[in-house]
């Protein structure tokens, strides 16, 4: 390439005999430029690194343990709560569980949350009891609806007798599901219709709630209260009439 463009190639070898300041001059600015192609080519390649980690997001849907689960960006409360995964130990895959429960008093609304964890193979009766203890009356189990149309039901009635994962199967959810109990004789809360498109999850606005908190992906029989974090949900009560 050198001979064609009549310039001395640098890169050829010169003996100690025809050492000159010329060729030492030489092989300095040649050293020289070959050094600075190397450093601007090293900053171009971080340039364009650091432009695609910034581009880089997580997939708004994915599909685990049969469920379609929409991803909320790392670092919004509902993400960090999520604790759901295949247990090594057990052998099974365990959810974090959104539970919030209703009950009827004195024409008011109560409502009760908690965060639980819960095994999929679970009957949905028995991960009641684990989390409220035994009911003295009847109740319905319900799922929060994910994109509900303005104005309709947001809630979906499951089979509290099957196992969790047949009645999530194929359904959606934000992160992990929020399940709803509420008696039987009474009728859906006013607040379980939504005036929205339902994308939005009870757990990352400030709902008015009382709320507990065990994001244990170990056991289901642990029970500790971990409210006192600053990424669970806050303990509030608040009460709605009929």
């Amino acid at each position: 390439m050198y001979s064609c463009r009549g310039l001395p190639d640098p890169t050829k070898y010169v003996g100690k005999g025809e050492f000159s300041e010329h060729t030492i001059n030489r092989d300095y600015n040649f050293l020289q430029r070959l050094g600075r192609g190397v450093q601007v080519t090293k900053n171009d390649v971080g340039d364009k690194g650091l432009k695609r980690t910034r581009k880089r997001h997580v997939p708004e849907m994915v599909k685990k343990n049969g469920v379609n689960i929409k991803v909320l960006p790392l670092g919004m409360r509902r993400a960090i709560w999520n604790k759901s995964g295949y247990n090594s130990k057990r052998k099974r895959f365990i959810w974090t569980l959104e539970w919030i429960q209703y009950s009827l008093e004195s024409d008011k609304w109560q409502k009760r949350e908690q965060i639980k964890s819960g095994f999929d193979g679970t009957p949905i009766e028995e991960l009641v009891t684990r989390t409220f203890g035994e009911q003295s009356q009847p109740y319905e189990v319900y799922l929060k609806k994910i994109g509900c149309p303005a104005n309709r039901q947001k809630i979906i009635k499951l089979d509290k007798t099957k196992p969790l994962n047949e009645e999530l199967l194929d359904r959606t959810v934000i992160e992990f599901p929020t399940l709803y109990l509420i008696q039987s004789h009474s009728e859906l809360p006013p607040d379980l219709y939504d005036d929205n498109d339902g994308s939005s999850s009870s757990s990352d606005s400030d709902s008015d709630s009382e709320s507990e908190s065990d994001s244990s992906s170990e056991s289901e029989d642990d029970d500790d209260d971990n409210s006192n974090s600053d990424d669970e949900p806050p303990e509030e009560t608040s009460s709605h009439r009929s």
